[in-house]
């Protein structure tokens, strides 16, 4: 195997772990132990992996941040909007 197949295949097992994060998050509807910020920036890294990798026509490596890119898209998409959800809720309920 190439060092780009090793990587590319590293990247979509990773993006496979990260699955699990959205399907815990989506069960739970509640965001607990997690932080938006570092998974906004391991996404831009990601983001910048894809322009990265098509330059140096690394193509396995390209398809697996590709995976990881929408992996954490999802992610970060399932923090605002839980994190948004639960401020609302709280913030109809009136204290006596």
């Amino acid at each position: 195997m190439t060092p780009d197949q090793i990587n590319g295949v590293m990247v979509l097992v990773g993006s496979a772990f990260v699955v699990f994060n959205i399907v815990k998050l989506y069960r739970d509807k509640e965001l607990k132990g997690a932080h938006w910020a570092p998974v906004a920036f391991f996404m831009s890294m990601n983001y910048w992996g894809m322009y990265f990798f098509s330059q140096l026509d690394q193509w396995w490596s390209f398809a697996g941040v590709v995976g990881m890119s929408v992996t954490h898209t999802i992610w970060l998409g399932q923090i605002f909007y839980y994190t948004r959800k639960r401020r609302m809720v709280q913030s109809t309920y009136v204290e006596f």
